[in-house]
């Protein structure tokens, strides 16, 4: 009996030990963009975690002043260290469903300038845009029309409004009742042509 209990011990031992050395062999060789533990770092292609850290800046309705502060503050600084200059807005409260917690605005840096240039949206979705920028936009535009974005036109992202402009209060808000959404109407391209999502 006595020798059972120390054999198991032993393998729970040695498991243990095995399962520290695949962490740190993980940690150490996989890339950070699919390790959930592994800070956001926009600098990266998009990995396997990517989707999930940019998801922690999200906010519930809910969420408490400090708790709005402390994930916009934290957004707005994965941003800085991309090198997007971005600037808290104020948030907004119709009173009603619209409501947009954690405001900011993207003013210049590392990114495709958005034209109109004073578009409010929540920080995680101007994380989504830089992400959509550098891992989509500039590469396709490089690649297959052979000149840089210069702007993406843009119809804004803040609508008071239920999803499709519904006037049924059984429907969900949309996202734009939140900043939370960016319409996006075409491109401009370095070398002066656009194209349109339209045409």
């Amino acid at each position: 009996m006595k020798r059972d209990f120390a054999d198991f011990w032993n393998l729970m031992w040695e498991v243990g030990l095995l399962a520290c050395a695949a962490f740190a062999l993980l940690n150490a060789y996989a890339p950070p963009q699919d390790l959930p533990w592994k800070p956001l770092d926009l600098n990266q292609p998009v990995g396997r975690a990517t989707a999930a850290k940019v998801a922690d800046f999200d906010l519930s309705p809910t969420a408490a002043p400090e708790e709005v502060q402390g994930a916009t503050e934290a957004c707005m600084q994965v941003l800085r260290e991309a090198g997007v200059e971005v600037e808290r807005a104020a948030d907004r409260d119709d009173g009603g469903f619209c409501v947009v917690r954690g405001a900011v605005r993207i003013t210049g840096g590392a990114v495709t300038p958005l034209a109109p240039a004073d578009v409010v949206m929540q920080c995680p979705l101007a994380v989504r845009y830089v992400i959509w920028d550098r891992q989509v936009l500039q590469p396709a535009a490089r690649d297959i029309l052979g000149s840089a974005p210069a702007r993406v036109e843009n119809y804004g992202t803040y609508s008071c409004r239920r999803i499709y402009g519904s006037q049924d209060v059984s429907e969900r808000p949309s996202e734009h009742a939140r900043a939370n959404a960016l319409d996006v109407a075409g491109v401009t391209l370095a070398d002066g042509r656009t194209v349109t999502v339209l045409d």
